[in-house]
């Protein structure tokens, strides 16, 4: 409640050497109709930044469009770090 009522934001800024470095991340993706407008397909590319190195992020969404759609999500991630991290993500998540 108090974060509402501040007219300043002095004091919520983490103070200089409270954490070893910071992340910079962005994300841009586009949704697109599937199947059957019942799911939104969305395609999207990350990018990362620390003080260790960048990382880029390239993947794929599905998930559940408006109503009577399963409550169904899948994601595919690909991400290739600094150096020779390399990385492969497959999620399901299912709701009964």
């Amino acid at each position: 409640d108090a974060l509402f009522h501040r007219t300043t934001m002095d004091g919520l800024a983490l103070q200089h050497g409270a954490l070893p470095g910071g992340r910079l991340d962005a994300l841009l993706g586009y949704g697109l109709p599937a199947f059957g407008d019942r799911f939104t397909g969305t395609p999207w590319l990350g990018f990362g930044q620390t003080d260790w190195g960048r990382d880029l992020r390239l993947g794929w969404r599905l998930s559940p469009a408006g109503e009577g759609a399963p409550n169904l999500d899948f994601d595919i991630e690909a991400e290739r770090r600094s150096g020779a991290d390399h990385r492969l993500t497959l999620r399901l998540n299912a709701r009964f």
